[in-house]
């Protein structure tokens, strides 16, 4: 069991969750200070978009100093489920 209380195929239903949005124009809408919805839909590669559960790291933590112009957004949980469980750092 994570800190969190979730386990991996746990779904989460509430809550809020923090997406790491990348500075190009798929994905941000520069004009509007707002992230996409192509920022939420994984990549052509990927099964999942990965999200990050609030209420086990603090936004800062989500974004990553070596890649400048990274955003981040909080969207709220409706349906959503562990693919892997979070671990505190």
């Amino acid at each position: 069991m994570s800190p969190a209380g979730y386990a991996q195929g746990d779904p989460i239903t509430e809550g809020s969750l923090y997406r790491r949005i990348p500075p190009l124009d798929g994905y941000y809408v520069h004009d509007l200070q707002r992230p996409s919805s192509l920022a939420f839909l994984p990549d052509t590669d990927d099964e999942y978009v990965s999200m990050v559960l609030a209420s086990v790291v603090r936004p800062e933590q989500v974004l990553d100093s070596n890649k400048p112009g990274i955003k981040i957004a909080k969207k709220i949980a409706h349906r959503a489920i562990v693919i892997q469980p979070p671990v505190r750092r």
